[in-house]
């Protein structure tokens, strides 16, 4: 298995450096996925605790960067706290740290803030209305699920791609619900002291096709398929964070 791979690479260079290296490359490609505006540059300038110079598009994508840097300089703490475990106040505590001062107009007109749950908005397939309460009941019953779990390396993938694709799939809040999702499949292998995995935005289209597969049959093995393609790229293909120049980081 791919995954158990990139598992001996991440421990044999794990440090401050590497894990700051990935967690900047995580957060230029989940917001790239989002955000098209997202810039390599602005995120490192931002990573080193620097305001993005020379930035003439929107603050909010600036924002989007700053808000990411926030929730990554205490994940560890925070996954200590929680017991590396998921619950309905860390989702809407972790969606309101991400997604602060990033609301549309729009869905500010229409009284939207991040951390609440959304009446309806749900993806295709589902309930086309959904009070509050049943979304809650339906995160509940899934975090629960996932909190049974004894998470190693053999099952991670699993586990990760189970929370994502039924996450996004309950679909919780106006909007952050992908960039969220992305943010929880780190937490829970970072708090199970496994390998963290870079989604890349270049792989949009195998990503979304998992997703997809996910919604017409209920059936995750693309999307384990696709994390461990991910896995791969992020630790041993010469990608972002590469094998060949572990040594820089370290």
């Amino acid at each position: 298995m791919i995954y158990k791979d990139c598992i001996k690479i991440w421990e044999k260079g794990l440090n401050k450096d590497l894990t700051n290296k990935f967690f900047l490359n995580f957060t230029y490609c989940s917001n790239k996925i989002r955000n098209n505006e997202t810039k390599l540059r602005d995120v490192e300038f931002i990573f080193k605790d620097k305001r993005a110079t020379g930035f003439n598009g929107d603050q909010k994508t600036i924002k989007e960067i700053e808000n990411h840097k926030e929730i990554f300089d205490n994940i560890f703490e925070l996954s200590q706290e929680n017991k590396s475990k998921l619950s309905i106040n860390l989702i809407k505590e972790l969606h309101y740290k991400l997604m602060k001062d990033c609301y549309s107009n729009e869905l500010l007109s229409r009284g939207e803030k991040p951390g609440r749950f959304k009446k309806g908005d749900y993806v295709v397939g589902l309930h086309d209305e959904a009070s509050p309460l049943g979304v809650e009941e339906k995160l509940s019953s899934l975090l629960d699920e996932i909190n049974s779990i004894v998470i190693n390396e053999d099952n991670a993938l699993e586990v990760v791609s189970n929370l994502y694709c039924y996450f996004v799939q309950i679909h919780p809040f106006a909007d952050g619900n992908g960039l969220l999702g992305r943010l929880l499949i780190n937490y829970i292998l970072l708090g199970n002291n496994l390998t963290p995995v870079i989604i890349f935005y270049n792989n949009t289209d195998e990503y979304y096709l998992a997703l997809d597969y996910f919604n017409k049959t209920r059936k995750i093995d693309k999307m384990i398929e696709f994390l461990e393609d991910e896995a791969y790229k992020t630790w041993i293909k010469d990608y972002n964070l590469k094998i060949k120049s572990l040594k820089e980081f370290l």
